[in-house]
């Protein structure tokens, strides 16, 4: 593996697993960094024996190769800062879903190799992430002896690679948001409507998991729009109409139901064009929609 130090900047839960793991993995893992030295000093013991904590400004004494791991909005400022703090040559990744390389330009005009690499993987924790890190797909921008950097961490995590241009890295990231995190609010949402109509959380998960489960798999097994089921599905305006009634009902969440009536109705618009795809009339989807929209 490309030689030198290693350091990673960000004391959060993706730097932290990847740290960890290649510490791990016998790297040369040295330090990590935070604006927080007690986030730093938690962090670094959580990465591994010997690992030291820093403040950003003192990493470039302190390794060769970076992992930023830090927010999308703070990339740009703690690059400039590293520069500032005497960073050049190098070769430095970063872990945003977002961004591509030019957050990084100030580091690569210095003479720093960089390259964009982000685990395409939820990390809820620490803990989790050096879980999940291990043998999932990672998606690379840039090129040179960062790009073969993070192609060799890949290779070290059994992970999978995709590689995207700039250009394409926004709408990669947004549709990971849908299918990751929105997926989450939907179902958070779903389960609000669940107690709502009187179930306990936990009986609702058990109840709703092997649902949520099948619709899944068929998404990622059959074309698109195809898994598509339900009253949009079968234009059944019906019960359409008893859902919309149904968030009307007065309650202690009426507020929050509004809101999530607020997202069934967008989708179900969405939904009207997936069915209109594999079969739905036109006068149907026509009908579905004047009902979906009117409030």
């Amino acid at each position: 593996m490309t030689k030198g130090p290693i350091g990673i900047a960000g004391a959060g839960r993706v730097g932290q697993a990847l740290g960890r793991l290649l510490h791990d993995a016998g790297l040369p893992v040295v330090a990590v960094a935070s604006r927080n030295r007690e986030h730093a000093s938690k962090a670094a013991a959580f990465v591994g024996v010997g690992v030291e904590p820093l403040g950003y400004a003192n990493l470039p004494r302190a390794c060769s190769r970076l992992i930023i791991a830090v927010p999308d909005d703070a990339l740009p400022a703690v690059a400039c800062l590293l520069r500032e703090s005497g960073w050049k040559d190098g070769i430095v990744l970063h872990t945003s879903g977002v961004n591509g390389t030019d957050v990084l330009n100030c580091l690569a005009a210095a003479g720093s190799s960089c390259a964009a690499l982000h685990p395409l993987q939820t990390v809820p924790s620490p803990e989790q992430g050096v879980k999940s890190l291990v043998g999932c797909q990672y998606v690379l921008t840039g090129d040179g002896q960062a790009a073969e950097w993070a192609r060799e961490i890949v290779s070290c995590l059994h992970g999978r690679l995709l590689e995207l241009p700039n250009e394409a890295r926004a709408l990669y990231h947004a549709a990971a948001v849908l299918l990751c995190n929105d997926f989450v609010v939907l179902a958070e949402a779903g389960f609000r409507l669940l107690e709502q109509a009187g179930l306990s959380r936990e009986v609702a998960a058990r109840a709703f998991a092997a649902l949520a489960d099948e619709s899944v798999r068929n998404v990622f097994s059959m074309a698109r729009g195809a898994a598509l089921t339900g009253p949009v599905a079968r234009a059944d305006l019906g019960t359409i109409q008893k859902h919309l009634v149904a968030f009307e009902t007065p309650g202690p969440s009426g507020g929050e139901i509004r809101e999530i009536e607020t997202i069934y109705r967008v989708l179900g618009q969405y939904a009207i064009r997936l069915a209109n795809e594999h079969g739905l009339d036109e006068s149907s989807g026509r009908e579905l929609g004047a009902l979906l929209k009117k409030k």
